[in-house]
């Protein structure tokens, strides 16, 4: 089935590249100045017993698979590929410049895997403490001086903070891009420069840097389709240019340096172009298995000098030698099951009609186990994988990035890293690391390239993948209506041609009308109908007031075919998954109930209002001098300090021209032997330790702010004094006194 999806002159392409492989390369190959590998005698045949796993596996047709030696004792399984060592020496990395001036390597160092989910073998893991500040500096003593981060990946700026401090003459030549990311639809206030200005700002102090290289934006929440009859995406879309044009705003007062995008497809990109806002680039997911960014993105920022940088290129892993023949069936503590995502049932039914009647091909045996996903980013492009076809396919690709990797003498992610830089619009690449063991793969990538031969065999290779038709993220971002669009799209490609057309035309053509129409709910629904369980052939509509749509999907005939792949069969006497169904709706209730006794219990205590109108007596009696208490009033704490005759002494005689926030002592007090003040720095709302620092008085470890001691600032970036609450005392021994 997946060799009659194919186009004809793909199809020929394919077979040319596999007749060239079967015949060592027929054919005249482009002059190449590196000396061919020396040919290995072929070994004998392994017994059966000894062959191996999957070998006897029936090869279905259109996938003629060049045959493999066995694997040789000591060799690493994955078809030998992970264990062959690269001959071709390492390149120096060049650097490349994007639209605003910024200079950045061409490999960007991706921090993601510094978030605290990607550490999954515990002998590779080096994502965490002394480990990962050590391997973020062999990247830059490799030419890798740009580093990808965001503040949505856990500790990792915090960790690139860490590596800027302790490394400052690496810092000094390390370019560090973030992201302004926004995951979920925003409010209104969210999109305020004041509170986008906090959030960059924040992102600062974590990376311990002065200004940002570059913030990209990146808008998760799905886009609104556009009204009928109106230009533009509907409403939504102002939040992303709003949001666009308050870090320009930044720009302009040098918050930060150059202002980039994240994720955008083209109509998000011409959005910001229409109010006036260039981006200086556009992360987006772009590899050898990912090639949305093909269809609309890449051409359309080439045209406008907009540069991509490309993230995804090894798949989260996947795209390794050393998983290349093995088979789908290793399990472990974590699993995730990589299956062929199901074809529509409308699509193989027109693509059966339009293919001549031949014998069916015996089919080839499924994979009956998983692959081991032991990280975040594996688990993100496995679901990707599965869009796309699943483990066998990644198999096909995988061998024709190793076959290529041969040729140059590089390894198959060397390949695929390649394949990406040669493409259009694309800057540079962000490849996410682990450890640094891979530097020198990412430095050979620079030293060939990829000619036409290699080029047409990696796109034979991906002709059998499920080729997506929607813009960059469009399945990340959920996008029903771009689903629609190319369903509209496909439908007249396939009734192209197609013997029983004049059957499924009514049916079809509803279908594409519906899925054309924006905003349109019934045409989601009659798609759905196709969706049940069912593959069966053409159902002549009944006279019952249905559309032929309906019909379709609701009366199918009697020559049904129950869809295994929707509906798992399980032997006599296994256990129904109702039991955990059961035990979840238990869980669930229990859960329900403990929630409403703590809400009756929680509203018969004080409300917001009465506590925040609350005051408190504290007794100054038991401070001895010197000593500083803390006590909490309003959720607050508050310092008591006793001051001993030397500090009030310090404190009355102190100059205070040039102070950041000037005050005299005799403002900040009543009695000039206690000082009361709220224990909350006026920088980041940290709480400052008492009796440290260089004046004796607080000292905010956090961004290093000192206050002296009668709590005024003194150095650091906070730019207020501690704040001074209202208090009184209640005796004339001032032995009492009450806050608030």
């Amino acid at each position: 089935m997946r060799a009659q999806r194919l186009r004809p002159a793909r199809l020929a392409q394919r077979s040319h590249c596999r007749r060239a492989r079967a015949d060592g390369g027929g054919g005249e190959a482009p002059p190449s100045t590196e000396q061919p590998p020396p040919q290995q005698p072929e070994p004998a045949a392994a017994p059966a017993e000894q062959q191996q796993p999957g070998a006897g596996r029936a090869a279905p047709a259109g996938k003629r698979r060049r045959a493999r030696p066995p694997q040789q004792a000591g060799q690493a399984k994955g078809g030998g590929g992970g264990a062959r060592p690269a001959t071709r020496p390492p390149a120096a990395i060049p650097r490349v410049t994007l639209a605003g001036g910024l200079e950045i390597s061409r490999v960007v160092r991706g921090c993601w895997q510094l978030d605290g989910q990607h550490r999954g073998d515990a002998l590779s893991d080096r994502t965490g403490g002394a480990a990962a500040i050590e391997d973020l500096a062999a990247f830059c003593r490799a030419g890798v001086t740009t580093l990808d981060t965001a503040d949505v990946y856990g500790p990792s700026e915090a960790v690139v903070g860490q590596y800027m401090r302790l490394t400052p003459a690496a810092a000094a030549r390390t370019q560090v891009l973030t992201k302004l990311s926004f995951m979920a639809p925003p409010q209104p206030a969210d999109l305020r420069k004041e509170n986008i200005e906090y959030r960059v700002r924040a992102s600062i102090a974590r990376l311990g840097v002065t200004t940002l290289d570059l913030v990209q934006l990146h808008w998760e929440p799905p886009i609104a389709p556009a009204p009928p009859g109106g230009r533009g995406r509907g409403r939504q879309e102002l939040g992303f240019v709003t949001a666009a044009r308050a870090l320009k705003q930044l720009q302009a007062e040098g918050v930060v340096r150059h202002v980039g995008v994240s994720n955008f497809d083209q109509p998000m990109l011409m959005a910001l172009l229409d109010a006036g806002i260039t981006p200086a680039s556009n992360q987006v997911s772009f590899s050898v298995m990912d090639r949305r960014p093909l269809a609309f993105v890449a051409r359309f920022c080439e045209a406008r000098g907009i540069p991509l940088l490309a993230y995804g290129v090894l798949g989260g892993g996947l795209v390794a030698e050393r998983f290349l023949d093995v088979p789908a069936n290793k399990c472990a503590r974590r699993r995730c099951t990589l299956a062929p995502r199901v074809v529509p049932r409308v699509v193989r039914r027109a693509a059966s009609c339009a293919a001549p009647r031949r014998a069916a091909a015996p089919p080839r045996p499924r994979a009956a186990g998983r692959v081991v996903i032991d990280t975040l980013s594996k688990a993100r492009y496995g679901t990707l994988l599965k869009q796309l076809g699943g483990w066998a396919w990644l198999q096909d690709m995988l061998q024709a990035l190793h076959d290529v990797g041969e040729k140059h003498g590089v390894s198959a992610s060397c390949v695929a890293t390649r394949w990406a830089l040669q493409q259009p619009g694309v800057a540079a690449v962000v490849l996410g690391a682990r450890n640094a063991s891979h530097v020198k793969d990412a430095q050979r990538a620079f030293a060939f390239e990829l000619d036409d031969l290699d080029l047409l065999a990696l796109d034979a290779a991906y002709e059998g993948a499920n080729q997506p038709t929607t813009d960059v993220y469009a399945w990340e971002r959920g996008a029903a209506m771009a689903l629609r669009r190319s369903i509209a799209g496909l439908v007249p490609r396939l009734l192209a041609g197609a013997p029983c057309a004049q059957q499924l035309a009514p049916s079809l053509a509803h279908l594409a009308a519906e899925a054309s129409t924006s905003g349109a709910s019934s045409g989601w629904g009659a798609w759905s109908g196709f969706l049940r369980g069912y593959a069966s052939e053409v159902a002549a509509a009944k006279p019952s007031g249905l559309s032929p749509c309906d019909a379709l999907g609701r009366t199918p005939n009697h020559n049904i075919t129950y869809d295994e792949s929707n509906h798992k069969r399980t032997a006599p006497g296994t256990k129904s998954p109702a039991v955990l169904v059961q035990a979840g709706g238990r869980f669930f209730y229990a859960t329900a109930a403990r929630l409403l006794a703590l809400k009756f219990i929680l509203s018969m205590s004080a409300a917001a209002d009465v506590l925040a109108m609350a005051s408190l007596e504290v007794d100054l009696s038991g401070i001895e001098e010197g000593q500083t208490v803390t006590v909490k009033w309003r959720g607050k704490p508050v310092f008591i300090r006793h001051r001993t005759p030397e500090e009030i002494s310090e404190a009355e005689n102190t100059d205070i021209t040039g102070f950041r926030d000037p005050q005299t002592d005799d403002e900040r007090v009543v009695d000039p032997k206690y000082l009361v003040v709220i224990g909350v720095c006026t920088h980041l709302g940290c709480v400052p330790i008492a009796g440290a620092g260089d004046y004796n008085g607080w000292f905010c470890p956090c961004h290093g702010t000192h206050y002296d001691i009668s709590g005024r600032i003194r150095k650091g970036p906070a730019p207020y004094n501690l704040e001074v609450p209202e208090y009184r005392f209640l005796d004339d021994e001032h032995s009492k006194a009450v806050i608030g």
